[in-house]
């Protein structure tokens, strides 16, 4: 599969670049739980017919590789989040997006937009109740609290199988 990130942010599905959002505005800093409020933005199977998850089931993981949720459902959702491993797989091992990734960059504060960034699925390793996020105004990877919106948005990924594509 290819991994394929939106231009946009998202509000219910369509695009909204000043709209944002909790990542889990139900969650606390001793658990988690994943992007529970996030993912009511993402578009529905519905709104995007043509493309579907290859997985509707993910563990969430920590930028250490370690499962902090297990089988976090995105049922009813034609996209999903970002991970940082993909991140990193798609910036030359570095998030650092200044030098490598400009382009995940698009349409947040970095373009002349007052919007900090997007979340990715990956939560913060030494604390619970921090997220992970595309930051534009460090072009790199920030740690916001997972109940407040804070000027983040939610970005759609979606999968894409390789053979699928024309190159």
């Amino acid at each position: 599969y290819a991994t394929l990130i939106y231009y946009n942010n998202v509000s219910g599905g369509s695009p909204n670049n000043t709209a944002e959002f909790a990542y889990d505005e139900n969650g606390n800093y001793n658990t988690y739980y994943g992007p529970r409020t996030a993912k009511l933005q993402l578009p529905s199977t519905t709104q995007w017919s043509n493309v579907s998850l290859s997985n509707i089931k993910r563990n969430i993981i920590d930028e250490q590789g370690q499962v902090r949720v297990t089988n976090f459902s995105y049922e009813g959702y034609a996209a999903r989040l970002l991970t940082i491993v993909e991140l990193k797989d798609a910036c030359s091992g570095d998030t650092n997006l200044n030098i490598n990734c400009q382009y995940l960059l698009e349409n947040t504060g970095y373009s002349n937009n007052n919007f900090k960034g997007y979340y990715l699925e990956t939560v913060y390793s030494a604390t619970p109740g921090m997220s992970r996020a595309i930051e534009s105004s460090t072009y790199n990877v920030g740690g916001p609290p997972v109940k407040f919106g804070n000027g983040y948005g939610v970005r759609p990924t979606i999968e894409v199988e390789k053979a699928k594509i024309s190159y």
